[in-house]
């Protein structure tokens, strides 16, 4: 099997998403994996130990960051130190206490049946996250369609090393810019105007980029800015 970090090349749109969850959640660091082809690529981090946490989970293929993709559903440690993490996952519980993690919490990132890939927040300290799960379940849906737009090469490809430094925290008008709110919040807005459910929303969006010969991001500023209105 294969195995990669990109933290080289993280995109600026998936870097604003983990900002977002780091303001919004009690945690110290977020990252977002893309992985294609047994390939895990680092493509989005914010926060203390991100780069790091993930090239010990590239390296062993153990952890919560590879769980949860491959079975489809959240995976949350509350104490890397208590008994069931070191027989579960001997060399990454290992690797990540050493690094000063206690708790973990990922997440997979999927459309549907089409798994993309993994969002993963961790804290210094242990303790419950079970409303961090939620809280990353609901921003893993606009990551998806941050990794399709990276795979189908839409413009949001990763452009350059934006940097991962300790308490690494996006300004207020950063987060307003930032694409993947705004793609959310319309697809939100045209979930109410149709009455549908929301990956059905996104949908009619992309149809309509499409058919318009329009970026998907420009669409979504013109529902937000109420230039645009689906109708039934």
């Amino acid at each position: 099997m294969t195995v990669g970090t990109g933290d080289g090349s993280l995109a600026p749109p998936v870097t604003g998403l983990c900002r977002l969850a780091l303001r919004m959640l009690p945690v110290d660091g977020v990252s977002v994996v893309l992985i294609a082809d047994s390939v895990r690529t680092l493509v989005g981090a914010a926060g203390q130990l991100t780069a790091e946490l993930e090239a010990v989970t590239a390296v062993c293929m153990e952890g919560p960051g590879v769980e949860a993709p491959r079975l489809g559903i959240p995976v949350v440690v509350t104490d890397l130190a208590a008994g069931g993490s070191q027989p579960r996952w001997p060399v990454f519980a290992a690797e990540a206490a050493g690094l000063g993690v206690s708790a973990v919490v990922a997440v997979p990132i999927r459309i549907g049946v089409i798994r993309l890939g993994v969002m993963v927040a961790h804290r210094l300290e242990p303790g419950d996250l079970g409303g961090t799960v939620s809280e990353l379940l609901r921003l893993s849906e606009t990551a998806a369609y941050l990794l399709l737009d990276l795979q189908e090469g839409s413009g949001h490809r990763p452009t350059g090393d934006v940097g991962i430094e300790s308490g690494d925290t996006a300004s207020d008008q950063e987060l307003t810019n930032f694409i993947g709110a705004e793609i959310h919040q319309a697809s939100g807005m045209v979930m109410v105007q149709l009455d549908i459910p929301i990956d059905a929303a996104l949908a009619r969006m992309r149809a309509h980029a499409f058919a318009t010969g329009r970026p998907l991001a420009e669409v979504a500023r013109a529902i937000v800015n109420r230039e645009l209105r689906f109708e039934k």
